[in-house]
């Protein structure tokens, strides 16, 4: 269902996508064995940018789906409308937003993405993960590849005079995927300010 309201937004919207499937092995507490990567491409040069959303919602313990508002279909909305603005007003570089499936099942979509797509140069990812509300942008997770990443993540705060907290350490999401991979790769979610440093804490903050 998540599925075909999503690529009905996409068509309603004339953004030209492709559905890239995949499988994986039967796992308990899960009926799916087939996943569906969406990709929307925005024309230029390479190497290109990824932006990426999950569009999957985790499934509770009576085996029903979360609503999934803030985890992860407000990401997913605002990638449809970055889809809609560089379609309009492209930049030099070549965008692919992704909407990945099975990252609630362990990064599964990105981990396919990355692999299939091994041989096609990517300058860097950018993830979205918890983006529903709240007014502090936290970014992460910090290494020593994606340092052009941060830079231009400090600098875009900066010129909006955004509130942004940098995380060493971001609960996992779909940027592993890239890491793993060799991509530079970052994650953003916005949350309360008070939310954002209790993070920092939980991920960063030692035993203490």
């Amino acid at each position: 269902a998540r599925f075909e309201a999503l690529t009905a937004i996409l068509a309603e919207r004339r953004l030209a996508f492709e559905v890239e499937p995949f499988t994986i092995a039967p796992r308990k507490g899960e009926p799916r064995t087939t996943g569906r990567n969406i990709v929307v491409t925005i024309p230029g040069s390479t190497p290109e940018v990824v932006v990426g959303a999950h569009y999957d919602a985790s499934r509770l313990s009576d085996g029903t789906l979360s609503g999934g508002a803030v985890d992860n279909a407000a990401s997913v909305i605002i990638l449809i409308r970055l889809a809609e603005t560089l379609s309009q007003a492209r930049g030099n570089a070549r965008i692919r937003i992704v909407f990945f499936d099975m990252e609630e099942l362990g990064l599964l979509g990105s981990a396919q993405f990355v692999q299939a797509h091994r041989e096609r140069p990517m300058r860097a990812m950018v993830n979205l993960d918890v983006n529903a509300f709240g007014d502090t942008l936290i970014f992460g997770s910090r290494a020593d590849a994606n340092d052009n990443a941060f830079r231009a993540l400090r600098a875009a705060c900066i010129a909006v005079a955004a509130n942004c907290v940098e995380l060493p350490r971001m609960p996992p999401s779909d940027d592993v995927s890239f890491q793993k991979g060799g991509i530079p790769a970052v994650s953003i979610a916005t949350v309360p300010e008070v939310q954002a440093h209790q993070l920092w804490l939980l991920m960063n903050g030692g035993k203490e």
